[in-house]
């Protein structure tokens, strides 16, 4: 973010310029920005950690109802159900 300009953006508002930055700051200084962004002003109350142990990612809960539960669900959510079914079902415990 040190490296980064402001800049008038076309709407009227400003923006940062990374045009004369190093890599690093042009791939994480968006990122960066947009957290502050959702930490200023955004839905914190949808900001949620994944449950799975081997995961911690935050993620924004977008859905309508509020109640995500993965950041994926191909990968975490998957892998979840897969334990559980494990759990439930007689065949898969015998393997």
């Amino acid at each position: 973010m040190a490296e980064a300009r402001l800049a008038p953006a076309a709407n009227g508002h400003w923006r940062l310029d990374f045009a004369a930055a190093k890599a690093e700051a042009m791939l994480l200084g968006p990122v960066a920005w947009s957290a502050l962004e959702l930490l200023a002003g955004g839905p914190l109350d949808r900001l949620k950690r994944c449950p799975a142990a081997d995961c911690g990612w935050l993620f924004l809960d977008t859905s309508r109802n509020g109640a995500r539960r993965w950041c994926d669900m191909a990968t975490c959510g998957n892998r979840a159900k897969v334990r559980q079914h494990r759990v439930r079902t007689p065949s898969a415990r015998a393997r």
